[in-house]
């Protein structure tokens, strides 16, 4: 739909086309496998010179003893390549958003100028802002990464929603200007969502970012989610349903630039599906002031919440999105 070519694909790939540029890593630390894959691609390139990962720390749960055990297996996964204890920084998931800003502002201050912000193990309310954050530094060059995992969890991956309210820093400016565009993005959970839709008003059009072909766990409960979405909604109300790719974040932010009429439209985006749609979300918030991100934040991730790490030609599947490019933001409205 856009003219503007976006670099993403496997991340060996994109970072061959840079040549021998290095990297400065933003990442996670967490029970999940995939946390680490982009760090120690990275690494095995000889492509990494500074690394931050965010430990978060869930609300306590019967899984905190589990999760104790899977950080301080990460933790020396980390140190036996090269790592080291200082790489890592602690954090709650609910402080405040200037903490999240603060830490991602002295990362890029102390960056070389090539940030990778690693979404994959990232809570959205995290990497919302730390993209935002970056975007308004001067840093040169933004790649976001995502993971595949091997298969996620076949039970719940998520509890204990926060109420539905916007991410911070992505609520409206007027709370009076009523919502045109609603966009969805469809999940494994819609997390407290319908009931967000049962007073949805008749002039708001709703859109469902259906993801496919996405993860071949994922059908079956994205399907559910549809369903669900569309009993929530007012009777008479009918959802347009866009299948976009799950992986391709410039052909979701142009279906929403699109549909917005570049940005006049006032729109609502609630970022319950794949990663990198929420990434296309995000990118999009950031530019645009009429809009908003509200979404029902999970106090608590089980430690399977993902197993394993999906391999493609005997490497790590890992995506990386081109978001600027020597200065030249690839995302705006």
């Amino acid at each position: 739909m856009g003219t503007l070519y976006r670099p993403w694909g496997q991340l060996q790939w994109l970072l061959e086309q840079y040549g021998t540029t290095k990297w400065d890593l933003f990442g996670s630390l967490s029970t999940e496998d995939r946390c680490l894959a982009v760090r120690n691609t990275l690494y095995n390139r000889h492509s990494l010179n500074n690394t931050y990962l965010a430990q978060i720390r869930d609300a306590d749960s019967l899984y905190s003893i589990v999760i104790s055990q899977l950080i301080r297996n990460r933790t020396q996964d980390l140190l036996q390549l090269g790592g080291s204890i200082h790489d890592i920084g602690q954090h709650e998931l609910f402080e405040s958003p200037e903490t999240v800003i603060a830490a991602a502002l002295k990362f890029s201050k102390s960056s070389i100028g090539n940030v990778i912000i690693d979404i994959s193990a990232l809570p959205k309310r995290f990497f919302f802002l730390a993209i935002k954050t970056f975007l308004n530094t001067q840093v040169t060059n933004i790649i976001a990464t995502y993971t595949i995992p091997a298969q996620y969890r076949s039970d719940e991956i998520a509890e204990d929603f926060q109420p539905w309210r916007p991410l911070p820093t992505f609520a409206a400016q007027s709370h009076d200007i009523p919502i045109q565009e609603f966009f969805v993005s469809v999940g494994h959970i819609t997390m407290g969502l319908p009931e967000e839709l049962e007073s949805m008003s008749r002039n708001t059009k709703v859109k469902i970012f259906l993801p496919f072909p996405g993860h071949s766990q994922s059908i079956k409960r994205n399907w559910q989610f549809v369903q669900t979405i569309q009993e929530a909604l007012p009777e008479g109300m009918k959802p347009i349903l866009k299948v976009v790719h799950a992986r391709d974040v410039s052909e979701s932010f142009d279906h929403i630039v699109a549909d917005t009429d570049h940005g006049v439209r006032e729109a609502l985006l609630a970022p319950f599906g794949p990663k990198p749609i929420s990434l296309a979300m995000c990118l999009y918030a950031c530019k645009n002031t009429n809009s908003r991100v509200y979404y029902t934040q999970p106090r608590i991730y089980p430690p399977d919440y993902s197993v394993g790490i999906e391999m493609k030609e005997g490497i790590p599947n890992i995506y990386g999105y081109c978001i600027r490019i020597n200065g030249i933001d690839l995302y705006t409205v």
